[in-house]
């Protein structure tokens, strides 16, 4: 009678990318040549750091009225000059309000000119003539530590 044979299987041999022949359960998929040819020497690979990405060239200062006098389209040039990815349904204001809030996260300066407000709690807001002192997003915020140690009062023209 026939027995079935109790003996495994031989395990097929794969070529590596170096084209070594090796045996499948002990292929294991290498992320490149490098890293292969450096954990031959039989020490452990150290984990190299990504690599870095460029900076974008921040203006060292931006002023808000110029960026209120700009099309939509150098608004849009502007913040992908700058790496910011907007959202297509954002209005104009909502725009130069997310332009300025990254260029500040890079340290550029924002540089505004317009009138002060001061609010029911003491704190100031800074409106723009040009838009007949309605809020809008981009209002530069006063704290109320600034209105009190320079002594400020609504209406007066801040630069």
């Amino acid at each position: 009678m026939n027995e079935p044979s109790s003996a495994p299987a031989p395990e097929p041999i794969i070529p590596t990318p170096e084209g070594n022949p090796v045996l499948a359960s002990s292929a294991v998929p290498q992320p490149s040549t490098e890293a292969s040819a450096q954990d031959s020497g039989g020490g452990v690979q150290a984990e190299q750091p990504p690599p870095e990405v460029a900076q974008a060239p921040f203006p060292e200062e931006v002023s808000i009225i110029e960026l209120q006098k700009a099309t939509l389209a150098e608004l849009q040039a502007l913040a992908e000059s700058v790496g910011l990815r907007l959202n297509p349904s954002r209005t104009k204001h909502q725009i130069i309000y997310d332009i300025c809030a990254w260029m500040a996260e890079h340290k550029t300066r924002l540089k505004v000119e317009g009138v002060l407000e001061i609010g029911s709690d003491n704190f100031g807001l800074i409106r723009y003539p040009a838009y007949s002192f309605a809020p809008m997003p981009e209002d530069v915020f006063v704290p109320l530590f600034l209105v009190r140690k320079f002594g400020l009062r609504a209406s007066q023209q801040i630069t």
